[in-house]
């Protein structure tokens, strides 16, 4: 599916009387003046929202002597919402260019040279300071509290409260003071962005 045809699908569905005349075609294939009697409204508003939905191909017309039959299109409506925000984005690697970018900032302002100047207010800007520094923490490796320590000095000189958001933040767990690496997606996506 395209950008396109996504927006054009739920801009189709995104009016009251649309939807309604989809709620009685899921009934059944109907005709535009049962649709009207049906919904209580004039034939030729029926016609123009049937003709949205033909366009966004959410129902089929076929004709039967002097009058058109309508119904949904089973396919469409068989598919999960999930699919209508496929669709191939024609601006994911600009957008994924523009989140490397904010990355690269973030940390060459607050992680410069290998050091933690300062923490950031803004809590994602955090969450990137620390991402960068889990780098270093191995996932398969149990850690001691000296041993997390002692890495996160080498960085900034606050060990415990770095310590604390990471676990806070779950990059980290901890039990009798032992500390190991979570799996975790990273924390700026594009869909954030």
């Amino acid at each position: 599916m395209t950008l396109q045809h996504s927006v054009t699908l739920l801009k189709a569905i995104g009016d009251s009387s649309r939807l309604m005349l989809l709620s009685c075609l899921r009934q059944g294939p109907r005709y535009n003046e049962e649709l009207a009697e049906q919904l209580g409204l004039a034939q030729s508003t029926v016609s123009f929202h049937l003709k949205k939905l033909l366009e966004a191909g959410l129902i089929h017309a076929q004709k039967e002597q002097y009058y058109t039959m309508f119904r949904l299109d089973e396919k469409v409506f068989s598919q999960p919402l999930e699919a209508f925000i496929s669709f191939n984005n024609p601006e994911r690697e600009l957008q994924a260019d523009r989140l490397r970018a904010y990355r690269d900032k973030v940390l060459r302002v607050f992680f410069p040279k290998g050091k933690i100047l300062q923490l950031p207010a803004q809590h994602k800007k955090r969450l990137i300071i620390l991402e960068k520094l889990l780098e270093g923490i191995e996932f398969d490796r149990k850690y001691t509290e000296q041993e997390i320590d002692e890495y996160i000095n080498r960085f900034y000189s606050d060990h415990c409260t770095l310590r604390r958001m990471m676990i806070d933040v779950r990059f980290l767990k901890r039990k009798n003071s032992i500390y190991w690496r979570i799996e975790r997606e990273s924390v700026l996506k594009l869909e954030d962005y």
